[in-house]
């Protein structure tokens, strides 16, 4: 994975929370702080809640309780909303003004040849980009830190993807039955196509939108993986 989120550091910030009176103490029912900055983004974002929530692993109403004051947010179920909106726990329980405004994504020097096929050397990060958070999820319903960005290589997914364009990824989506354009890995070339998922022969089709490209079906998926789903793409005019 280019990603990776280390739950230690959450789950050390969080014990270090529910030893102070920062966090409720369920045993003497102390009132918890209410997570106002999540109501307001929710009230704000159409579809967040139930969004979150499927993160979450809770209810939609569950969570709508927990954010009028009706329940309390479990301590698995802060990790869970420190790592979708990619904050500390510290910043999740004070509000930190990033909840609300930009998020860092990492950028890779990995380019996905949109043409005949390059193998992914090394995985290398360069610099972070910064995208309003709200817009990121609208985008995806994946954590915010599966978001990375690396480069399109080649024109066979012109006029789709061109040369040196940007490509916003979710690592966290890995299947490609769901049709779109993936950087994948087959036959240890990275490339980024078009996928189309046959459930009748179970095979995908690896799609060039440049007509110039012949499609190739895939059977055997031994030499065949999804690295993440292609979001958003940005270029230089």
């Amino acid at each position: 994975m280019l990603l990776s989120c280390d739950n230690r550091k959450f789950k050390s910030s969080i014990n270090a929370i529910i030893a102070t009176d920062k966090f409720c103490d369920f045993r003497n029912n102390r009132k918890i702080m209410e997570f106002e900055w999540i109501k307001e983004r929710v009230d704000k974002e159409r579809g967040l809640q139930a969004r979150l929530a499927e993160f979450i692993g809770i209810s939609s109403d569950k969570l709508n309780k927990t954010l009028t004051g009706v329940r309390k947010f479990k301590p698995p179920e802060l990790l869970k909303v420190a790592e979708y909106f990619r904050l500390s726990i510290n910043e999740v329980m004070t509000g930190s003004p990033e909840a609300d405004g930009f998020t860092n994504v990492p950028v890779y020097n990995v380019r996905a040849s949109a043409g005949n096929g390059r193998i992914i050397d090394k995985e290398t990060y360069l610099y972070d980009i910064s995208f309003r958070t709200s817009w990121l999820h609208t985008m995806s319903i994946s954590s915010l830190s599966n978001l990375a960005c690396a480069f399109v290589e080649g024109d066979s997914m012109e006029p789709t993807l061109s040369n040196n364009d940007s490509i916003l990824l979710d690592i966290g989506q890995h299947n490609f039955k769901n049709d779109g354009i993936y950087m994948i890995q087959y036959d240890g070339e990275g490339l980024i196509k078009r996928l189309q998922y046959n459930p009748q022969k179970n095979t995908v089709k690896v799609i060039s939108d440049n007509k110039m490209y012949q499609p190739i079906e895939i059977s055997n998926f031994s030499t065949f993986k999804v690295i993440g789903r292609a979001l958003w793409t940005g270029r230089k005019l």
